[in-house]
């Protein structure tokens, strides 16, 4: 019997990592530099990752139209699981990253299709018109 609880413990610890990434599907995730680079974009070698339509939301706590902008990500975040990765970065915490893509104003979104090239969209726009540049970069994916 310990052989098996030995065998079930080992599965479920390679099962953790994908009910992880599970559980944050439909989500906004915040993250870093470093899970930038590796995870959406590398700016260095203009390559993009994942293999999903990716939104980055560039944002601050203090920055009012980005405190109104998240839940309308949240919401598109559920209404698009499973079709699009939505990050959220802050830019007083990820300074370097910031500057090295020359943003100046927040909220500051950006496009990572899987085909074509990156996007923005700057200020705070309503959901109807975010929806409309996702359903583009989806109908380009397929």
């Amino acid at each position: 019997m310990t052989k098996m609880k030995s065998i079930v413990l080992a599965l479920i610890m390679l099962a953790i990592p994908f009910m992880a990434k599970a559980a944050e599907e439909g989500k906004v995730q915040a993250i870093d530099q470093k899970t930038f680079a590796s995870q959406v974009y590398d700016i260095e070698q203009q390559l993009k990752k994942g293999n999903k339509l990716a939104i980055v939301d560039f944002n601050a706590v203090w920055c009012g139209p980005c405190r109104q902008l998240a839940p309308i990500l949240e919401e598109l975040a559920q209404e698009y699981k499973g079709k699009v990765e939505f990050y959220s970065i802050d830019v007083d915490e990820n300074k370097a990253l910031a500057r090295a893509m020359g943003i100046r104003n927040i909220p500051y979104v950006v496009f990572y299709p899987q085909n074509g090239k990156p996007h923005e969209m700057v200020g705070l726009q309503s959901k109807q018109e975010i929806k409309a540049l996702i359903d583009a970069d989806l109908a380009k994916q397929q």
